[in-house]
């Protein structure tokens, strides 16, 4: 009879256990711990976590209402704790009523709504969430652990702190994962140590200069992953006394000024950078804009900027006292560059907006890489005359520049580079395998160019010396403006619609002379006259033995349009060539037999031809050939010239 009764009573045991399954309204809960970090979550998972307690609200984990918050915008955040509690970190756009004043400010929520309810820790939630629940909310969310569960998991708060904020000693105070709201003064000072990581820090100001922030002592500032901006104006930080900063991928809107201290910047965007007295390290990086003056001590500074982004900056000033300042992969816009003291500037693969740059006392600069021809609106290098023993070395490579100027006893050296160039003062220019797309000279200045392209010319008050070696001068313009200049070396003209301009001005242009044969090879004692318009002798000279020699000619505003004639004669060989202001050097004359008319070493047919071809013609003619008109008198191809040819027809020559 007992086993009967145990057998039944199990049955009945199981079947009602198996009933209580099916008709609970979801199926058993159960948890695990997920780490994450330095912290472990306790989470609870659920298919729904809009369960209806008997109290008539769900109870919800962090993990789910932080995915009601990203998924419901409408969704109303309460927070109940008390507004001390609330300032010290608080879940961002969380309404604050306290829960004991809930039932008071019921009004001011709205009954239609989600409403997920959140304390410190879950109790008082717990109390806020039945109060809405009996006052017609339908869809209430008890947040369990409170925002102590919420930080934990490392989920974003917003903290507001008034006064001013204050860390000395050996403290160090992190702000990290949250919103930080400051209204009031900061202050780093006496070796503390700010850390913002993975954060937005906000100075709340109502005008500029209301709150500052400094750091001194030996303090540090260090800024990752982070924001640091401001409300109403930004803010001013002020650093000194050795003081360390470091800011690595993060977006840094206050206004840093810095004394003597080392800076670090790295993979960021700042709003404005001024520093004195400092080592700075700048890398793939934006600034704004930046003031640099190292004006204190005769101590050595060192700035190395690496790519920082594309940006126009607004404006840049580097003074003073053996300043090393290197910049790679950068783009600079408004830049005053004022150095002193043996100072050293390297740029490398960057781009330079609107740039002047003062040198002063023995400094140097290198330059290479200069990037995308054009970019450039100015450039003004230049010395105080008033300074004695003033000279800077300056070096550009791989370059592009769209206004450059050169002042003082100075020195430039340009590789490979495009430019607009301006040498003044007693400044001295050397360029090579360069494109210049204008220069311009004043003063007593120098220029020297070697396998260069010059597109245009302009002589301002200009009383120096030019000399062009190996290079081709592009003429769209080329003006003389009050000036006394001697040009030399071996260049050519390529004229298109060209403008010339002189004004009051004369040139002395040496012309190097080469005779040669028809196998180019030298000529030596060729007998040479030069002719003017009015066919008087200018000049008459003899070649030497390697066939050269050189004459000049000085050009004024009266003479500068006219065209000489350069005659060579040697036995039976000659040349002719037109020379004036804007012919190329060296002047190569080609001597031919005189009835030789093509240079190819035999009179034949294609002689006689090109003797027929201008048969008539006089000069200004389209088909006058001035090298046929061989025989006197000059001036019009006739059958004295297609005689002279014919009878030396078959003729060959050594």
């Amino acid at each position: 009879m007992d086993n009967i009764w145990i057998v039944k009573s199990m049955k009945w045991t199981v079947f009602f256990v198996v009933m209580l399954i099916l008709l609970l309204p979801q199926p058993l809960f159960f948890s695990y711990t997920q780490s994450s970090g330095d912290y472990s979550v306790k989470l609870v998972e659920s298919t729904n976590y809009r369960l209806t307690s008997s109290n008539g609200y769900a109870d919800v984990n962090v993990s789910e209402a932080k995915q009601m918050i990203e998924a419901n915008p409408s969704l109303v955040i309460l927070d109940v704790r008390t507004q001390e509690e609330y300032d010290e970190g608080h879940i961002e756009e969380a309404v604050l009523i306290p829960v004991n004043e809930l039932e008071q400010r019921i009004g001011e929520l709205d009954r239609e709504k989600e409403t997920l309810v959140y304390c410190k820790s879950g109790v008082r939630s717990a109390t806020a969430s039945q109060i809405l629940v009996d006052n017609g909310f339908s869809s209430v969310y008890n947040m369990l652990g409170g925002i102590t569960a919420w930080r934990d998991a490392g989920y974003w708060i917003e903290i507001i702190h008034e006064g001013d904020l204050i860390i000395d000693g050996t403290q160090t105070y992190v702000i990290e994962n949250c919103t930080y709201v400051q209204t009031g003064n900061i202050y780093v000072r006496d070796y503390g140590k700010l850390i913002v990581r993975d954060a937005m820090f906000i100075a709340n100001l109502t005008y500029k200069w209301e709150y500052g922030a400094s750091m001194d002592g030996h303090s540090s500032l260090d800024v990752e992953n982070s924001e640091m901006t401001s409300y109403g104006a930004p803010l001013g930080i002020e650093t000194r006394d050795f003081s360390k900063i470091i800011i690595k991928n993060a977006r840094f809107e206050w206004d840093l000024m810095l004394g003597e201290q080392s800076v670090t910047i790295l993979n960021s965007t700042l709003n404005f950078l001024g520093w004195g007295n400092s080592y700075v390290s700048v890398a793939n990086s934006t600034i704004e804009t930046i003031g640099i003056d190292f004006s204190f001590f005769n101590t050595q500074r060192i700035v190395t900027i690496d790519d920082l982004k594309p940006k126009r900056y607004l404006t840049w000033k580097f003074t003073r006292d053996a300043c090393y300042l290197v910049l790679e992969n950068t783009t600079v816009n408004g830049w005053l560059l004022n150095l002193f003291w043996d100072s050293i500037v390297t740029v490398t693969n960057s781009k330079l907006y609107t740039v002047a740059l003062h040198f002063f006392e023995n400094s140097v600069a290198e330059i290479d890489g200069l990037r995308s021809p054009g970019e450039y609106v100015f450039w003004n290098l230049q010395t105080n005359e008033s300074v004695t023993n003033v000279n800077y070395d300056l070096t550009l490579e791989n370059t592009s520049v769209e206004h450059w100027t050169i002042c003082g006893c100075s020195q430039m050296s340009i590789a490979n580079t495009t430019a607009h160039i301006c040498a003044d003062g007693q400044g001295k220019v050397n360029v090579d395998h360069s494109s210049v797309d204008c220069f311009h000279f004043c003063d007593y200045a120098e220029g020297t160019t070697t396998n260069s392209r010059i597109d245009g010319l302009l002589f301002e008050r200009f009383h120096g010396s030019v000399f062009f070696d190996d290079t081709e001068v592009i003429l769209g313009s080329c003006e003389v403006l009050n000036s006394d200049f001697c040009l030399s070396g071996d260049f050519a003209f390529i004229l298109g619609d060209v403008r010339v301009v002189f004004v009051s001005s004369s040139i002395t242009r040496d012309f190097n002379v080469i005779a040669q044969n028809a196998s180019h090879n030298p000529v030596e004692k060729v007998e040479l006259i030069l002719l003017d318009e009015n066919e008087s002798v200018v000049w008459n000279g003899m070649t030497d033995g390697l066939g050269k020699t050189n004459f000049n000619l000085t050009f004024t505003d009266n003479n500068y349009t006219d065209t000489l004639r350069l005659e060579a004669i040697k036995g039976n060989y000659s040349a002719i060539m037109n020379v004036g202001f804007l012919s190329d050097t060296p002047v190569v004359l080609t001597m031919r037999y005189f009835a030789d008319l093509n240079g190819d070493g035999t009179v034949n047919i294609m002689d006689i031809a090109l003797v027929a071809r201008a048969y008539g013609a006089k000069p200004g003619d389209p088909n006058w050939n001035e090298t046929v008109d061989i025989v006197e008198p000059y001036g019009e191809i006739n059958i004295l010239d297609i005689a002279t040819v014919a009878k030396h027809y078959g003729e060959e020559l050594d």
